[in-house]
């Protein structure tokens, strides 16, 4: 397995870390390891004086970290050869990739994060979720929150726009509440999508911290707002430019919602 940060400033290292799981019935001493960015192969690494049984993992972190001046998505993979100093074939080498944004700081704006609850009235552990909730983001300020009454079947007040939101459950159609994601963004690769259990306190706090850390490349405005009493109809403006020249997305989207 392979593991390198989700996001990284221009210009500074990033450790490039590596799970070799010994597959074979002698046990793994030694083993030399490579990375490859985007096509470029780092130097080798020897690492020794192991002794790693059949069915044992070893972590490491390459020596040399990966450091650029220029902001994309960077896909590295992991090689791992001469097992005990062999020429033996290793299995499935390069079929281990993992993708990092990095980002130039001076090309980032403020950002308000994103926070999303499903919540239903038939769901009896939802409201000491929503209270869970409601202590993190009442001290923290750019916070949107909205909750969807979808997941945990639908009650009275659901909307077809909260029923669209669970499709990033993304659990082979598996919903639940109360669920909550961040910035509609897959953080921990634990889970099957963007969408996670509402857990304690604590946890509510660094998984926010987590999503108010990513960098953001576009300055958004909601102006011109108008709201018709006999239509009931809302009437406004997005706009809004990108921050950078270069944005490391690759099919960037807007979404709009007004509570």
């Amino acid at each position: 397995s392979l593991t390198t940060p989700r996001i990284n400033a221009i210009n500074t290292n990033m450790n490039v870390e590596a799970t070799v799981k010994n597959t074979g019935y002698k046990p793994l001493t030694s083993f030399q390891a490579t990375y490859t960015v985007n096509g470029t192969t780092s130097a080798a690494m020897n690492v020794s004086g192991l002794n790693v049984a059949m069915g044992g993992t070893y972590t490491f972190t390459h020596e040399v970290p990966f450091n650029t001046a220029t902001p994309g998505n960077y896909t590295f993979s992991v090689n791992v050869t001469s097992p005990n100093g062999t020429t033996a074939t290793m299995l499935n080498p390069d079929s281990v990739t993992s993708t990092t944004m990095v980002y130039n700081p001076a090309e980032t704006t403020s950002r308000s994060t994103l926070l999303e609850e499903f919540s239903t009235a038939n769901c009896g552990y939802c409201p000491p979720a929503a209270s869970r909730i409601k202590s993190v983001v009442d001290n923290l300020s750019n916070i949107i929150w909205i909750v969807h009454h979808a997941g945990y079947y639908t009650d009275d007040i659901t909307c077809d726009a909260s029923s669209d939101a669970t499709f990033f459950y993304n659990d082979g159609g598996s919903t639940y509440a109360p669920a909550m994601m961040l910035n509609r963004t897959q953080y921990d690769a634990t889970n099957p999508g963007p969408v996670a259990g509402v857990g304690a306190a604590a946890d509510i706090t660094s998984s926010i911290a987590t999503a108010q850390s990513d960098p953001c490349f576009a300055n958004i405005a909601f102006n011109n707002v108008a709201f018709d009493a006999s239509s009931r109809a809302v009437t406004g403006t997005v706009t809004g430019n990108f921050t950078s020249a270069t944005v490391p997305a690759a099919n960037p989207v807007i979404t709009v919602y007004v509570v």
